[in-house]
């Protein structure tokens, strides 16, 4: 029996007898053991933010979370999208007809709430203000940003961004691919792909096959990357990664990873700055750590197995009970 094939079973709560696990087997699945662990550990140095507070959510299966211009913390899960106010009390609610996968929020106070295959915009009292086309059978939306005059969609399932105007006409259809050696297409393995606006309306997108972060061209044009496949920490392990990102105000970039659940800071251009969050900081296998950042600089981290958003600040600083 190889040490694979033991976890397997171990986590399928069916392991063979300690008699007939031979001395080398064991041997090695303490060493599997002891490289899992000292990969979770973080650097005390680097650790520079601690959690300040909790939302319950209320949900059975949250799914996303987005922060208004007015503060107001949007989540979305189950069949629903409910309102937080800046001290973690639901404020409003509003049913959908199916699961919703992502959510944003403009100047306007329009919601924008991507479900499997459509955009649905709703008024911030509950009311529909409208429905966008499909985007076919293959469409799993994972991500919404907008920016005052386009809506920028992360397809997952045809791996690629959506670019729409306000009024739900695709503008243009993004795929990675823009004919330069390094803009080899959106790889991505699993539902987990992210898109975020930065000041000077420029598009910043995970591109998590290759785990790196992109910086692109309104047109799609790449015009730089970072990022590295690492067991460090400074890069990404596993296959999939980054999963999540957001901008802090001051352009820096706030990632958040699966398989060792984490979110780290890094400067624009990519320099890993310090941790805001350890693994030890989540759920047992928490994933779909959705991200948002406050004006004062405090990230909002969605952890779906406790079915709440945790709140983090840098060190030194507290927030409002609650949040």
């Amino acid at each position: 029996m190889g040490v694979s094939a033991l976890l397997v079973m171990g986590m399928c709560g069916c392991v063979a007898p300690s008699s007939q696990i031979s001395t080398q087997t064991k041997a090695a699945v303490d060493r599997s053991n002891s490289e899992v662990r000292s990969l979770r550990e973080v650097d005390p140095q680097l650790l520079r933010y601690h959690q300040t507070g909790l939302i319950d959510t209320g949900f059975e299966t949250p799914h996303s979370i987005a922060l208004a211009p007015d503060n107001t913390l949007y989540v979305a899960g189950d069949n629903a999208i409910r309102a937080f106010d800046a001290d973690g009390r639901q404020q409003a609610e509003t049913t959908l007809s199916g699961a919703p996968y992502c959510v944003a929020a403009d100047e306007t106070g329009a919601i924008y709430v991507g479900l499997r295959d459509h955009v649905e915009v709703y008024e911030a009292d509950g009311q529909m203000r409208s429905r966008w086309a499909s985007l076919g059978e293959n469409a799993y939306l994972t991500s919404i940003a907008v920016d005052g005059e386009n809506v920028w969609v992360a397809d997952a399932g045809n791996r690629a961004v959506v670019r729409y105007n306000l009024a739900g006409e695709v503008v243009t259809t993004l795929t990675g691919r823009d004919g330069s050696a390094d803009s080899v297409g959106f790889i991505v393995p699993s539902p987990h792909f992210d898109v975020a606006m930065t000041a000077g309306g420029m598009l910043i997108v995970t591109n998590p096959g290759r785990r790196r972060v992109e910086l692109r061209a309104g047109d799609g044009k790449l015009q730089s990357f970072w990022g590295e496949a690492s067991q460090t920490i400074e890069g990404c392990c596993g296959g999939c990664n980054p999963t999540d990102i957001a901008l802090l105000p001051d352009g820096r970039v706030v990632t958040s990873e699966k398989g060792l659940p984490r979110v780290k800071i890094y400067s624009a251009e990519g320099s890993l700055e310090c941790v805001g969050a350890a693994p030890d900081d989540f759920s047992a296998r928490a994933r779909g750590l959705d991200l948002a950042v406050a004006e004062d600089g405090r990230i909002m981290v969605l952890d779906p197995p406790a079915r709440a958003v945790r709140i983090f600040a840098p060190k030194g600083q507290s927030g409002p009970e609650g949040r």
